[in-house]
């Protein structure tokens, strides 16, 4: 049986069921610098009781983010392979949080944390979820390189990959959504085994002899350049058929008078081209 992590009746805030979007607080929505958010946030006050989902031992218990904690517990339950969960965002044993250590042992439902408060004055359970339970310690690019993942380059970030991280969450590559995983556990149903997150292949456009999978901003220049050859073939024939018509005379032809004996008028400018139109040849 799997336990909910909070306390029971208290409920969340915001919608964390809801994948992706700006700055929502769902797994893989848009955070600062590109990286997305790898983790469901239990928007709920500061101090409100966190419980073990399921049988496990705590792994590590260590400062995280903005003043608060993580506990990362390894969790096992008949049926299912173990699997990690961080439990995210917690207090700090200066902050009246519970002291864990290492080791420790838990049963599903036993208190293990309390909610902590962010310096910005939020509070929520940040809870992480990881497919297996692989022998690198860290779970994050920066614990595990000393880093700030502003300071790699391009090409670091192109093989990233290579040394088993997902750069767009900058955690390891099993990590999993705990989207559905939570939604089960709320509807009292049994979750499925916890697998590591893939993305949607992009659509692959063939150019020979390369295979390109074009950008966003690609896609947007070129329908852009076509709108503006569809225009710029527009306007040629227009100005053609004026010519033809009598009615526009390009500068450097001779200004002769119309057949009503009217003399062309005014310049028009269009890049470097200026052009002469009669007065009373009727809308152009």
């Amino acid at each position: 049986m799997f336990h909910w992590p909070l306390q029971p009746g208290v409920a969340t805030r915001g919608h964390w069921e809801r994948r992706g979007g700006p700055r929502s607080v769902g797994f893989a929505s848009a955070r600062g610098g590109g990286r997305l958010h790898a983790a469901c946030d239990l928007m709920v006050p500061a101090g409100t009781a966190v419980h073990a989902i399921s049988d496990g031992e705590v792994v590590r218990f260590r400062r995280f983010f903005h003043g608060t904690y993580q506990l990362v517990v390894r969790h096992t339950h008949p049926g299912l392979e173990p699997f990690l969960v961080r439990y995210g965002e917690v207090r700090s044993p200066d902050d009246g949080g519970l002291p864990m250590r290492a080791g420790t042992a838990v049963a599903g439902g036993d208190l293990i944390a309390r909610v902590g408060r962010l310096r910005t004055g939020a509070s929520m359970l940040h809870f992480e979820l990881f497919a297996t339970v692989a022998a690198r310690p860290s779970l994050s690019i920066a614990e595990a390189l000393k880093r700030d993942p502003d300071s790699y380059s391009q090409q670091e970030r192109a093989t990233i990959r290579t040394r088993g991280w997902h750069w767009d969450f900058q955690r390891r590559l099993d990590l999993a959504d705990p989207t559905d995983f939570l939604l089960a556990i709320r509807d009292g149903r049994m979750p499925a085994q916890p697998t590591p997150y893939t993305r949607a292949a992009p659509t692959v456009y063939h150019f020979a002899p390369h295979r390109v999978a074009p950008s966003d901003g690609f896609l947007r220049h070129r329908a852009l350049m076509r709108a503006r050859m569809r225009q710029q073939a527009s306007e040629a024939a227009y100005e053609d058929w004026l010519e033809q018509e009598g009615r526009l005379y390009r500068r450097g032809s001779a200004r002769r008078p119309g057949p009503d004996g009217h003399l062309p008028f005014g310049d028009r400018r269009r890049g470097e081209c200026v052009y002469a139109v009669e007065r009373r040849r009727g809308p152009l």
